[in-house]
């Protein structure tokens, strides 16, 4: 790249944008060598035409994009019940939904939004039958379904969630990042319950040795473990003798 060229880019285009936390010199000097490693990597060697060397990159990304389809059309052909949702993404039908009406939609809304037609008709016999159930169950749920939950209608009518996926939530959603995790609480502090991502063996025995000090620290200021504690530690109240002896 022409020095008077990468000058006149990095005064008028990098420069206005960009805050450098040191002296411009070593600034300009990052960005040139950083472009520089950039173009070296794909300039085209000495003697080669643009196209013949573009040419065999673009056949690559052809292939590739012809196999992406294949597999998506594939995948589409597996799929049992199709939903009606479109690009739109969820995040902005949720937004439509809300100033609508003024309630925050639940992922049972959004499924039943999703799996109908124009004329309310469902898109197959199947898609019927889950979003009469989910009907059936957000009637005689007594939760707030607008939180997303994996006990919500959904939840309870389409089972446990992939790790890597919430319906009704499109692409990065998660489980550990969308459902909130129930953590009962004493004297203050948080404890993380069984299936709140307690799944492996350590985790599993930090959380045991968790509840073992906070048997320890309620035996020795209150003298045993009050009542209505007991059912954390899944054991009656302990006394300072149980203790003593475990």
């Amino acid at each position: 790249m022409p020095q008077s060229y990468f000058n006149d880019c990095f005064d008028n285009i990098i420069k206005p944008h960009f805050h450098f936390m040191t002296t411009e010199d070593v600034s300009r000097l990052y960005a040139y060598r950083s472009i520089e490693k950039k173009w070296a990597g794909n300039r085209r060697p000495c003697g080669m035409s643009s196209k013949t060397h573009l040419r065999p990159k673009m056949r690559s990304g052809i292939m590739f994009q012809k196999k992406m389809c294949k597999t998506n059309a594939e995948n589409r052909k597996k799929q049992t019940v199709p939903h009606t949702g479109g690009s739109k993404p969820n995040s902005r039908r949720r937004a439509e939904m809300f100033a609508e009406t003024g309630r925050r939609p639940g992922r049972a809304q959004l499924y039943l939004a999703t799996h109908k037609k124009q004329d309310g008709s469902y898109v197959n016999e199947e898609a019927k039958e889950i979003c009469e159930k989910i009907q059936l169950a957000t009637s005689q749920s007594t939760m707030d379904e607008s939180e997303i939950s994996p006990n919500d209608a959904v939840g309870k009518v389409l089972g446990k969630e992939h790790s890597g996926r919430v319906r009704c939530f499109g692409l990065g959603a998660t489980p550990s990042t969308h459902f909130k995790q129930t953590k009962p609480r004493v004297g203050g502090i948080r404890i993380p319950s069984n299936d709140a991502g307690c799944s492996s063996f350590g985790c599993q025995d930090k959380y045991d040795k968790l509840l073992n000090t906070l048997k320890a620290y309620m035996i020795m200021k209150e003298g045993s473990i009050p009542e209505q504690f007991a059912g954390i530690f899944g054991s009656p109240p302990i006394t300072p003798s149980d203790a003593d002896s475990s």
